[in-house]
């Protein structure tokens, strides 16, 4: 589908600011880490650092400008969709370049263990209340739906482009009116079981752990509030049916999002977030954990925040098998209902 220039902007801004984590990934863990290596607090200042640094960061530029110019002058959505790919496979490659020759500099880690004396803390933040309110949201709304059906269009966009036009739509169906729906349903229950177990399964033997899980599992439920809000607004687009509505709605869900994950980048640059006991050869391009001497499951990320999994650990691969299970169901919903 072809787009005019001027309606490309928001498009590229948004393209904009995807990329910008890569951006300051680098920086995300100023204690002990650079590129998912082990190194000491002073490595990052020296020359060798600097360098290292350097030469991420005008790849990543040239890379992003590239691509950001390839998808303007093609005013092709699917070629915007799939530079944006390319900047992110891109991205990664060079970070893995970075660790390459980030590996000769790493040091060992922590010789000592410390741990809290305090007794766990297996809760998810906010209890049931937070947990279970964004499925109630898209239940409420489902309801709604039923009540109004009447006044549903026979034919509705349930989808949009980089441009902010609809490009998919459905008919006034039960698939095509509540797939969507069933959609952040399936989505919600994926993002709690993932809170769930890393709040049971993630080490959190000291005290900053412990705080970077919570604030993990903040993101997690706050996360599905922001899920059942954008499916939301997208559902009840069957009755205003706007082409800037869409577009508002997910830049403010961006902003939210962003304001909601602060606290854990900040946690990630605070000093000592950088020591953990992590051989650095279990990390595979500096990004999977590949552990079968460590038990857990759930591991802290070394070059974003976060939690990954650890492939070591046979659970991990019925994780993903579930993932991908749950990929292929979402797109038999959307399929089913859109056209």
């Amino acid at each position: 589908m072809t787009v005019a220039p001027a309606e490309l902007i928001p498009g590229v801004l948004l393209y904009l600011l995807a990329s910008l984590p890569f951006w300051f990934a680098p920086a995300l863990r100023t204690s002990g880490l650079y590129f998912s290596v082990r190194v000491t607090d002073e490595f990052r200042a020296s020359e060798a650092g600097r360098r290292i640094g350097r030469a991420y960061r005008i790849r990543l530029a040239l890379l992003t400008a590239a691509t950001v110019a390839i998808a303007v002058a093609t005013h092709t959505n699917a070629i915007m969709a799939g530079s944006l790919l390319v900047l992110f496979a891109g991205a990664i490659w060079f970070c893995v370049a970075a660790r390459k020759e980030l590996l000769p500099f790493a040091v060992n880690g922590p010789a000592t263990r410390t741990a809290s004396l305090a007794p766990a803390d297996n809760r998810l933040p906010g209890g049931l209340p937070a947990a279970t309110g964004p499925f109630v949201i898209l239940a409420a709304n489902a309801l709604w739906l039923q009540l109004h059906w009447d006044q549903i269009p026979p034919r509705f966009p349930i989808h949009f482009n980089i441009a902010g036009k609809a490009d998919r739509w459905a008919q006034t169906t039960w698939s095509g009116v509540y797939g969507q729906l069933i959609v952040g349903e399936v989505l919600l229950a994926a993002i709690l079981l993932s809170a769930i177990i890393i709040v049971r399964t993630a080490p959190g033997g000291t005290e900053w752990s412990a705080r970077f899980r919570k604030a993990a599992t903040r993101v997690h439920i706050g996360g599905m509030w922001i899920v059942s809000i954008l499916m939301a607004f997208v559902s009840l687009n069957h009755f205003y049916g706007s082409d800037t509505l869409p577009r508002v709605v997910l830049a403010v869900v961006l902003v939210a999002a962003g304001i909601l994950s602060w606290p854990l980048f900040r946690m990630s640059m605070m000093p000592g977030s950088g020591t953990d006991r992590m051989p650095d050869n279990a990390w595979k391009l500096g990004i999977f954990y590949y552990n079968p001497d460590d038990p857990a499951l759930m591991v802290r990320r070394r070059f974003t925040p976060g939690y990954t999994l650890n492939f070591g650990n046979r659970m991990s691969w019925a994780v993903v098998a579930g993932t991908l299970v749950l990929l292929v169901f979402v797109r038999t919903v959307i399929r089913s209902g859109g056209r």
